[in-house]
């Protein structure tokens, strides 16, 4: 997405947008750490550090935040996924032209979107039973996924 911010903001803003993300995630960082070392963290991972290190009031203000926000990159980083499958499958099957609509064929911008919701659907619904079925099933995945990026890693040194 850096292109598509410098396109949007220019290279001066798209730079400053950049850099303040940065600072807000490397701030954000040593607060955790420093809260994650006073003492040991139960169920309930970064939503628990933050209420017991602020209080109940301030930490409940903050975790409705911290769930909205879980919310909304739940939903981009999808959408962001099936876009960057849209495009494999466009790369890797010869004449793939899309699920719905072909792309030769599209008169309007919109056309790949509900190529993008066919693919997102089925994945949010994943999402949604893993979610359900708790948190030892979401660690589970966990692992697998960074077991597969790491093989995926090596595989682009071949």
């Amino acid at each position: 997405r850096l292109t598509w911010v410098v396109g949007q903001a220019g290279i001066i803003y798209g730079l400053l947008i950049i850099t303040l993300a940065n600072a807000v995630t490397l701030l954000s960082a040593i607060s955790m750490s420093a809260i994650a070392t006073n003492g040991q963290i139960a169920a309930g991972g970064v939503y628990y550090m933050i209420s017991r290190a602020l209080g109940p009031a301030l930490g409940g203000s903050i975790g409705l935040m911290f769930t909205m926000a879980n919310t909304i990159s739940v939903a981009t980083y999808t959408i962001g996924f099936s876009e960057s499958l849209l495009d494999l499958l466009a790369d890797v099957i010869p004449g793939w032209d899309g699920i719905v609509v072909p792309q030769s064929e599209c008169s309007v911008a919109g056309c790949r979107d509900n190529d993008v919701r066919i693919i997102s659907a089925p994945c949010l619904a994943l999402f949604l039973f893993i979610a359900f079925a708790g948190m030892d099933w979401v660690t589970r995945v966990q692992k697998a996924l960074l077991v597969l990026l790491i093989f995926a890693q090596i595989g682009r040194f071949q």
